[in-house]
């Protein structure tokens, strides 16, 4: 089981560590000229995580453990600081004390609830406390889909108004995941009785339908977005972003769905693991 430590613990770090550093470059962007320092932070930030992703990237799969266990507190640190560099923005945002940027607030709250999310996990892997797959289904799915709802938000507020079709196809996503996360919020509070297989299964189904559904719409977005075949103020990076962070949540749905129906392969129901 110390290969699927590694094994996981890499690939949260890759995809997020990834994440973290273009939240950085995307903040970056939404500053005013004179928000020197802030800039500067945000550069710092973008530095810490390229290298993290760079080390990353270049662990064999056979890594000792105990090396891995030191490099996840390594990026935890990283992780913490710029989760607190988006809160201090955030609240600067809200105290209105940076008039003219363009870093919505909800975003920066998105953005500093991922790095939250990775954090969460980095512990979670380091101390060997994963969740049970029960429990794992219902919170990751709750965490994600309001993920999916401020996607859905953030694109529709960044398109041209006169893209019109495009706009309501943002707007319609953003209010079925809105239900969804309602629905995953009531499912969440009948706990433990809500977590049947029955129940489980349906939950993963219907909500895979429709990640699946919004994950081609970013796909044609950003293909769009890169041939300048439409009118908006989405960066290619942004359109790219919050694709392959669809695409993420559709592949843990698929893992958790081979788990539940105990496919050859799967997970384990617990998701503790020995090192």
């Amino acid at each position: 089981m110390t290969d699927e430590f590694v094994t996981r613990s890499l690939d949260e770090v890759r995809f997020w560590s990834r994440i973290m550093k273009e939240h950085s470059f995307f903040l970056r962007l939404g500053f005013r000229c004179e928000d020197t320092e802030l800039i500067r932070e945000a550069n710092g930030h973008y530095a810490v995580f390229e290298a993290i992703e760079h080390k990353a990237n270049a662990f064999p799969a056979g890594t000792d453990p105990e090396t891995i266990r030191r490099f996840n507190e390594e990026v935890h640190i990283a992780v913490s600081h710029i989760w607190m560099f988006k809160r201090k923005v955030l609240g600067l945002i809200l105290r209105c004390q940076l008039p003219g940027g363009t870093n919505f607030p909800l975003l920066v709250d998105h953005i500093s609830r991922e790095a939250n999310y990775f954090r969460n996990r980095l512990t979670e892997l380091n101390t060997n406390q994963l969740e049970p797959l029960p429990d794992a289904i219902i919170d990751e799915n709750v965490f994600f889909l309001r993920i999916m709802a401020d996607h859905a938000k953030f694109i529709g507020h960044l398109l041209d108004p006169s893209e019109r079709k495009l706009v309501e196809q943002a707007n319609d996503f953003s209010r079925d995941f809105d239900q969804l996360l309602f629905q995953a919020r009531d499912l969440d509070s009948m706990r433990p009785q809500s977590q049947t297989a029955p129940l489980l299964g349906q939950f993963l189904d219907q909500n895979r339908v429709s990640v699946k559904s919004l994950r081609d719409f970013k796909k044609t977005a950003k293909e769009l977005i890169e041939a300048c075949r439409i009118k908006s103020i989405i960066h290619p990076l942004l359109a790219d972003h919050v694709f392959r962070e669809a695409d993420r949540f559709l592949t843990i749905i698929d893992r958790f769905e081979n788990s539940l129906t105990g496919k050859q392969g799967a997970a384990p129901l617990s998701g503790a693991m020995t090192r």
